[in-house]
């Protein structure tokens, strides 16, 4: 699969239900995760957060824990 995370500027609706202001940008993460024969996507999702509280972190090629290698991980600052 794949994920992209760019920078938009969003609706009046969605600040609202972030509690930002006009004209503040947010991350915009789209993720595709596909079956196992590679052809079929069983996941799409589409997420807005706010770029001031959101921090992205991966690690690749690391087994940590229970998570396979490769997996990405993100926090929220509070």
């Amino acid at each position: 699969g794949w994920e992209r995370i760019h920078p938009e500027l969003p609706t009046t609706e969605q600040r609202s239900a972030l509690g930002i202001r006009a004209k503040q940008p947010v991350f915009a993460i789209e993720r595709v995760t596909y079956g196992p024969d590679r052809q079929h996507p069983i996941e799409w999702r589409h997420s807005l957060v706010r770029g001031d509280i959101f921090c992205l972190w991966a690690r690749r090629g690391l087994r940590v824990a229970s998570r396979p290698s490769g997996a990405m991980e993100a926090e929220v600052l509070a």
